[in-house]
């Protein structure tokens, strides 16, 4: 199954709603889970196979410089760095977690900005076209942490499709990565 070639535009469109509302990109959660529903419903990678917005992107990014990009290195193709991803991604999922229920329960306060790799912030929340605020100090914190988890890994694949091939990051993604895990446990 291949993916879409319009699919990206999903990618795309979940990133300008950023731009709209903060609030409207916790639809990143969405897009989270729905591999795993796919898996447990066919039992096979439904989501990696052709449904992915993010391939999609890759796929097209890949497709606009001149040349198919170098070989991929062998590292990305071994279990030891796709188990270091799944784990730093696994990690930040643990504190955007950890972090939303303690900015929930008032320990700490709502993070409104953007932090890249976990490490590098962005200064400063969003521009808003819409500056609707629900008023929920942890939504709003999970809201910029879910749409930073979903940049950075988004800005990475670019980076890789760019330097390799388009859809290097596929070798390493998390959500790829588990939803092998799991299909092979079945089996």
């Amino acid at each position: 199954m291949r993916n879409h070639k319009l699919l990206f535009l999903i990618t795309l469109g979940y990133f300008m709603l950023g731009l709209v509302n903060i609030h409207l990109t916790l639809a990143g959660l969405l897009c989270m889970g729905l591999p795993f529903v796919l898996l447990f419903r066919t039992r096979r990678k439904t989501w990696c196979q052709g449904l992915c917005p993010r391939a999609s992107l890759f796929s097209f990014w890949g497709s606009v410089r001149p040349g198919e990009g170098r070989r991929v290195p062998g590292i990305f193709r071994g279990p030891d760095l796709r188990f270091v991803v799944l784990g730093y991604f696994g990690l930040n999922l643990l504190f955007v977690l950890l972090s939303t229920v303690a900015v929930g329960t008032g320990r700490i306060a709502s993070m409104e900005y953007i932090r890249l790799l976990m490490v590098f912030a962005f200064p400063g929340p969003l521009p808003s076209l819409l500056p609707w605020s629900p008023g929920i100090p942890w939504l709003t914190h999970l809201a910029y942490r879910v749409y930073s988890l979903m940049l950075t890994s988004t800005l990475v694949g670019l980076g890789l499709a760019w330097i390799w091939r388009s859809r290097t990051w596929c070798l390493i993604c998390p959500v790829g990565n588990l939803s092998q895990r799991l299909s092979k446990q079945w089996k």
